[in-house]
């Protein structure tokens, strides 16, 4: 992935070094923006980065006498914008969660020890919640060159 990021970087660099701070501040804020909407959906679709499935919920214990609500889905909020921000500056753009939800999603993007109630802390499966795939490398390398088309 990173060898990815790095042949991109030199495709273009010489180009976004000509572009105005605040045109490269539009352009990593559209990136941002983008890049949010794709992590967000692959979320919701409980995917990794590499197209693989999140590990499977454990079972969870349901109360006596009580209907089950939802599905099984994890991360059913986690993806909304409310909790999940594009960040950007004109030298680097970037998606993070923000808030409670923060530590949530480190929990499970690295694989940690998470407190789940008073008494009890469970080890995470690794999820990876952010992260590159090819479409989105591509969908930033088309961004850019229709930025730099419209000079």
């Amino acid at each position: 992935m990173s060898d990815d990021l790095h042949l991109i970087n030199d495709r273009v660099d010489a180009l976004l070094n000509n572009l105005s701070a605040g045109e490269r501040k539009r352009l990593t804020r559209d990136i941002a923006r983008t890049m949010r909407g794709s992590q967000a959906r692959r979320i919701r679709e409980n995917r990794n980065p590499d197209g693989t499935p999140h590990a499977p919920r454990k079972p969870q214990e349901q109360p006596t006498g009580r209907r089950r609500r939802g599905s099984l889905r994890m991360f059913r909020r986690i993806h909304r914008t409310q909790f999940m921000r594009p960040s950007s500056n004109p030298n680097e753009a970037g998606v993070g969660f923000r808030g409670l939800v923060s530590r949530i999603a480190r929990e499970h993007h690295y694989g940690l020890r998470a407190r789940v109630n008073k008494n009890t802390r469970v080890q995470m499966e690794e999820r990876q919640l952010l992260g590159f795939t090819k479409q989105d490398l591509q969908t930033v390398e088309d961004l850019m060159i229709q930025h730099l088309a419209k000079r």
